[in-house]
């Protein structure tokens, strides 16, 4: 199988865990799957929200980014792990070649730009919070 079919198998894979399950009944109301709060009302992960109620749909949107965002985390801190160990492999069996530990710095180097970037993304939320004007 070439790189490109397991490239996107896996992002569909992870696409339909994370994205399409935790919106599914979306029309009748959700269970959340993650807590968070929007200005002074807390909600806890398995609170089930009704569509009916102000702000039902955007909250059960709400709580679907949180849970897909979660899941985002998990698997860029793993992969940012396994990327700073394949780094660090490649400094260490160099050998004196500084082509090779310039390359397993450059790994290392932005394997912590992508966790940086991927941290940032946690704002997400807030950001839709804000500019949907729910208090």
């Amino acid at each position: 199988m070439n790189r490109r079919k397991i490239v996107f198998l896996l992002l569909f894979l992870i696409g339909n865990m994370v994205f399409i399950a935790p919106v599914g009944a979306a029309g009748d109301g959700c269970t959340l799957r993650a807590s968070f709060s929007i200005g002074d009302q807390r909600f806890s992960a398995g609170e089930v929200i009704d569509a009916d109620q102000e702000d039902g749909s955007l909250i059960c949107l709400i709580g679907a980014l949180y849970h897909a965002l979660n899941w985002f985390l998990y698997i860029l801190i793993i992969g940012v792990g396994l990327m700073i160990l394949y780094g660090s492999f490649l400094i260490v069996v160099s050998a004196g070649n500084p082509d090779r530990v310039a390359q397993g710095k450059r790994i290392i180097v932005f394997a912590v730009i992508g966790l940086v970037v991927g941290l940032l993304v946690r704002v997400i939320p807030s950001i839709v919070i804000y500019f949907s004007g729910v208090n």
